[in-house]
């Protein structure tokens, strides 16, 4: 981020201590839309330019719906686990907008030997189903208040994070900061007829001091995620009552941090796509 668009935020209050508004203790920070956004963009990127690489891994499970009959057994199964690598290069425009290249890789685990494989036994029907990996190319994202609003690739960003985007709540714990973000969507992708919908829950975890050091480009975190959907659509469980839950952790890694198994698969599923984006920085 060079001088200019550092001082430009700071006199339009991006960046100050006003972001985080007020800081009553364990209560949730009252903050505005704008100061929303640049706080999830310090959490998920780096607003230096900086490309960044978060990791995500945990456990898929499916819940079928409540019934008085039903066994705890049959009410939750492990299905899968899941690991998601994700890279992000981000700015902030002159319209205090944060632009933001990205492109993400998912890998679901054996559920036992909780290594990437391309075929999973379903517990529910015991067909043994074959992980569908698009190789989708990298895409570019202008994020607004008002949630995200153009996207540059073949395929479309899915509609909707909610009526209030960036409507992060910030706890603190003695020095300790939890953030908790929501987003919700609706969607259709190309190889289905019906729409889906996806509800988003994450935590951060990161330090009070680096969430009030309003001189970082990047505020370093860990964090878990949970998220809702109906059965993924490679299982070919479309229309049967119940849904799934991903139960995971993640932290910001560097490229020789991307666990071994993980990357075999990535060279495998996405040849060259690695090389590709550590080539971010010195291409644009």
């Amino acid at each position: 981020m060079d001088r200019r668009m550092l001082l430009q935020l700071i006199s339009s209050g991006l960046i100050s201590s006003d972001v985080f508004g007020s800081t009553a203790p364990n209560g949730p920070y009252n903050r505005s839309p704008k100061g929303g956004l640049i706080l999830w963009a310090k959490l998920n990127a780096d607003l230096s330019g900086k490309t960044m690489f978060s990791f995500t891994a945990g456990t898929v499970w499916g819940f079928k719906p409540q019934a008085d009959d039903i066994t705890l057994a049959d009410f939750a199964k492990r299905a899968y686990g899941y690991q998601n690598l994700t890279a992000r290069k981000a700015q902030v425009t002159s319209e205090s907008n944060v632009v933001v290249k990205q492109r993400s890789f998912t890998f679901y685990l054996d559920p036992d030997a909780y290594t990437p494989t391309t075929e999973v036994k379903n517990v529910y029907t015991g067909r043994i189903d074959k992980a569908v990996y698009p190789n989708q190319p990298a895409r570019v994202v202008t994020y607004t208040p008002e949630g995200p609003t153009s996207l540059i690739g073949k395929y479309p960003l899915p509609s909707g994070q909610g009526d209030r985007p960036y409507d992060l709540r910030v706890r603190t714990l003695g020095a300790h900061a939890f953030i908790d973000d929501a987003n919700f969507q609706r969607f259709q992708s190309s190889d289905i007829t019906w729409y889906k919908l996806e509800g988003n829950l994450w935590s951060y975890a990161c330090s009070v001091a680096d969430l009030e050091n309003s001189a970082l480009t990047h505020i370093p975190s860990t964090w878990s995620q949970n998220l809702i959907a109906e059965w993924q659509t490679w299982t070919g469980m479309h229309g049967i009552p119940g849904h799934i839950l991903f139960k995971g952790n993640g932290a910001h890694i560097s490229v020789d941090q991307i666990p071994h198994e993980f990357r075999a698969m990535l060279d495998r599923q996405h040849p060259g796509a690695l090389d590709e984006i550590q080539r971010w920085g010195t291409r644009e």
